[in-house]
C-alpha cells in the first residue's frame, strides 16, 4: 500500500482547488451551513415584539445571509418560530401567517385564511406552539442572499408574539447550501 502525503495542494495560479477541480463529485453534499444569530448558543433569536397587523412584518432576529459557491447550488431553509397567542375579549380565530423570503421574494407563503391558528371560545384562553417550515430554494446565483421570516396576524383584532424572550427556546433559522 502506498501513502501520499503533502502539506498543501494548490492550482498553478496558487489558489486552493475546489472538489470539482479535483474531479470529485460532491453533488448533493452540504457544503456550508449558516444560522441566524441568537442571544446565546443554547437559545435562538427572540424579542418581546407584539405583532398585531394583517400586513406582513419582518420577524425580529430572523435574518441570515449566505453566499452560494455555485449557481447550481440549492439552499435548504429550515425555519422554526415559537408562536404565542394571548387571551382576547372576543371569540375569534387567532393565529399567525408566516412567510419565508429570499431577499424581497416570497419563496414560502402562508396563504390560508386561518394560517397557523386556532378558534378559542374562552375569553381568557391562550395558546403557544412551534411553527416549522422547510423549503429547498434554487437561487441560481453566487451573490450574497438574505433569507428572513415575516409574520402577519390572521385578523386585526388580536396580537401574536413570535419567539418571545420569556417563552420557549426562541426562533431558529438555518440555511444549508447543497452542491448542485
Amino acid at each position: 500500500m502506498s501513502t501520499l502525503q503533502v502539506d498543501a495542494i494548490k492550482k498553478t495560479n496558487g489558489s486552493v482547488p475546489t472538489l470539482a477541480d479535483l474531479s470529485i463529485n460532491h453533488t448533493g453534499s452540504i457544503i456550508q451551513t449558516v444560522f441566524a444569530a441568537g442571544a446565546s448558543s443554547t437559545k435562538g433569536f427572540g424579542s418581546s415584539t407584539q405583532y398585531n397587523s394583517t400586513t406582513f412584518a419582518d420577524v425580529d432576529g430572523s435574518t441570515l445571509n449566505i453566499t452560494p459557491s455555485s449557481t447550481s447550488s440549492k439552499i435548504f431553509i429550515l425555519a422554526t418560530n415559537h408562536v404565542y397567542v394571548p387571551d382576547l375579549s372576543s371569540n375569534v380565530w387567532r393565529g399567525a401567517n408566516i412567510n419565508i423570503l429570499r431577499d424581497s421574494t416570497i419563496i414560502s407563503q402562508d396563504t390560508t385564511t386561518y394560517g397557523a391558528g386556532v378558534l378559542l371560545e374562552g375569553d381568557n384562553d391562550r395558546i403557544m406552539w412551534y411553527s416549522t417550515r422547510q423549503i429547498v430554494d434554487s437561487p441560481s446565483t453566487t451573490s450574497q442572499i438574505t433569507y428572513k421570516c415575516q409574520v402577519a396576524t390572521i385578523n386585526n383584532t388580536h396580537a401574536v408574539y413570535l419567539n418571545r424572550d420569556s417563552y420557549g427556546s426562541g426562533g431558529h433559522l438555518m440555511a444549508m447550501e447543497i452542491a448542485g
